[in-house]
């Protein structure tokens, strides 16, 4: 081909100009993009030339050396991004990778040979200084560090930068906003990135920034100052300015709900976005001009707010904000959680998510004022289970009620109650109640997960007993993923199983009160089929029911690892049967070595979800939609039924 004979060529050109002994001169060709595709068709490279594999631009290995390409004289390396310019979206801004990923990956090249060279990009070094010294750290000795070890990294890489005293903490700082920012790309978040209405994630997540952002600023200020402008640039600035970019996103997309269900409060949201987008532009000129006398000057001149395509805005653009102009008068609506819906007099009746005895929730009904007067209401429960805080009050833009349940109180069984709020000399809005107190199991009896709204969330982790077979065993990567962590097999060269043959297996005991048709979805990391002539595979079923085959890749298509990588995870559904209600273990089997699996929803249909355009059809089995997905499920695990 014209490529072989271009590479014949440079060859005899390095054999005239630096060494006549080819074998000499180290070489290397970058298998990048369609380069690597050129390959597989059937391009063949000399064997004294380092074969430089990369990754998909997204911190996936695309292809780990064969047997016979470990052989080659030249060797196997990899090329690795920590920021992008391309597609999906370019990434250029702060830190979006936690070592556990890159370690995982690296970990992986490390076993299959490809180390002759490693190559991280970069781009700008500064914002990227913490994962990029790990990388080249585990580059110069990929065996010491391990999935057990990397939160001592983190912490003797804080102790080596700001001292021994807080390095605890600053370890959890940096390693948690990375975390974070890989769950979504700051570059990728949207005003409807957060679901708003279901498991109250946009609220969640806003808290868990807004944490993270206070206790960086008190370590901020119990450091000794001469640590204070490295601790600007390499913890306070990222973690802070991360908090502000999501908080705006957050912002905009209430600012918008709040428009459409006609809240006067949307007008202060538009203002507070406002504030949110200078205060970034603050942060950004202080990263510039007001450290070390301006050494960083220009470092944070990168745009990431306001992508509307692949690559970098011109400018920062705040996202866009909607005004309302207020009714004249007192005009109380009502909207409760897990609906965008809101109704200002008796009919749709509203209705809150069912309450549970195992996960006793406590829900939200915001009463709010459409007009430019305050009014007065009140709010009473049909039963005497059904505790409100506050039940009454005066409203100028909005008031929050909390709804709980007394448990005590609550019969056996479904129960079904209702919420009257009457706004003094005008409307009552009505609100459905149903709370679910089963005869059994209870909290204390329980042994396992538990059903709640028709489906069960759990964090890999929490397997209830796992079996490996001759020495190969699935094992925790702490802090790995979008979730609490991600669990993977070991050792990463071991062969795939295909059943009926014994695997490793994790398994998950559970109560359930559906039966019938269920989806099982598993959250998995974005690998892709590196290992030669080998899948992404693993096997799930119920019980003792036939494994079910699962090939997480065979969506292959652009579309899709677009949305895996943009949404750093690949979410993967499998439909199973469960024959009756009960207890019940889903099983999820090793076939392919390099799945690293992070959550499980099981999922049955709901009769009495509210459905509207748009949504899925009434028995579909579905846990309510969200980014994040379903929190963890309630779970109690006595101490003879925990794995050892």
């Amino acid at each position: 081909t014209l490529m072989e004979k271009i590479l014949h060529k440079q060859q005899q050109i390095l054999r005239q100009t630096v060494n006549p002994d080819i074998d000499k001169i180290p070489q290397l060709f970058a298998l990048y993009k369609e380069v690597q595709r050129y390959y597989k068709e059937g391009l063949r490279i000399p064997d004294n030339v380092t074969l430089l594999w990369s990754d998909d631009n997204w911190g996936n290995l695309r292809h780990l050396p064969t047997p016979a390409e470990r052989k080659r004289s030249g060797g196997n390396g990899i090329y690795y991004h920590l920021d992008y310019v391309g597609g999906p979206r370019s990434y250029k801004w702060v830190s979006t990778y936690p070592i556990p990923k890159i370690w995982q990956q690296m970990d992986l090249a490390w076993k299959y040979k490809a180390t002759r060279i490693w190559i991280v990009n970069v781009g700008d070094l500064q914002p990227k200084l913490f994962p990029a010294q790990f990388f080249l750290n585990m580059a110069w000795n990929p065996g010491k560090w391990g999935p057990k070890h990397l939160q001592q990294y983190e912490r003797e890489w804080a102790a080596e930068n700001f001292g021994p005293k807080y390095a605890n903490q600053i370890a959890h700082l940096v390693a948690t906003y990375s975390k974070y920012n890989g769950r979504r790309k700051p570059e990728q978040l949207s005003p409807r990135t957060f679901s708003l209405t279901h498991f109250r994630e946009a609220q969640r997540v806003y808290k868990q920034w807004q944490s993270l952002a206070n206790e960086a600023e008190r370590i901020n200020g119990e450091l000794p100052p001469s640590y204070r402008a490295a601790f600007y640039i390499l913890v306070l600035y990222p973690v802070k300015a991360s908090a502000v970019v999501n908080e705006l996103y957050i912002t905009a997309g209430e600012n918008a709900l709040y428009a459409k269900q006609g809240r006067i409060r949307t007008n202060a949201l538009a203002r507070r976005a406002r504030k949110l987008f200078a205060e970034d532009a603050a942060l950004s000129w202080k990263y510039n001009h007001g450290i070390a006398h301006g050494k960083w000057d220009h470092m944070m001149d990168q745009t990431h707010i306001g992508y509307y395509y692949w690559n970098q805005p011109p400018v920062n653009a705040m996202p866009a904000v909607t005004w309302v102009q207020p009714l004249h008068g007192p005009h109380m609506a009502v909207a409760v959680q897990g609906s965008a819906f809101a109704v200002n007099g008796p009919f749709p009746k509203l209705t809150l998510p069912i309450f549970d005895v195992f996960n006793r929730q406590t829900y939200e009904i915001d009463v709010f004022n459409r007009g430019n007067q305050p009014f007065s209401f009140t709010a009473s429960a049909s039963q005497p289970w059904i505790h409100l805080s506050p039940s009454s009050g005066s409203v100028t833009q909005g008031q929050r009620i909390h709804v709980s349940i007394n448990w005590a109180k609550l019969p056996r069984g479904h129960n079904n109650g209702t919420i009257l709020i009457r706004q003094k000399n005008g409307p009552t809005v009505t609100v459905g109640v149903h709370a679910f107190h089963p005869a059994s199991p209870t909290r204390e009896t329980l042994t396992g997960f538990v059903e709640a709204q028709h489906y069960v969330s759990i964090n890999a982790a929490h397997f209830t007993r796992r079996t490996a077979v001759d020495g190969i065993h699935w094992s925790n990567i702490n802090g790995y993923g979008a979730t609490l962590s991600g669990i993977t097999v070991f050792p990463v060269t071991a062969a795939s199983i295909l059943p009926p043959q014994p695997a490793p297996t994790l398994s998950y005991r559970m109560y359930l009160f559906d039966s019938g048709k269920c989806s099982v979805t598993a959250t998995l990391a974005p690998t892709l089929d590196a290992l030669p002539n080998r899948g992404v595979r693993y096997a799930v079923s119920f019980d003792n029911q036939k494994p079910v085959i699962v090939n997480a890749l065979a969506n292959h298509s652009q579309a899709a690892w677009a949305k895996a990588v943009s949404d750093g995870v690949r979410k993967v559904t499998t439909m199973l049967h469960v024959s009756s209600p009960g207890y019940h273990t889903l099983k999820i089997r090793m076939i392919d070595p390099g799945v690293v699996l992070e959550k499980l929803v099981v999922a049955f249909p709901n009769p009495h979800a509210m459905r509207f355009p748009g949504m899925r059809p009434r028995g579909v089995p579905t846990a309510p939609a969200s980014y994040l997905g379903p929190p963890e499920s309630y779970f109690h695990l006595p101490a003879s039924h925990r794995s050892p």
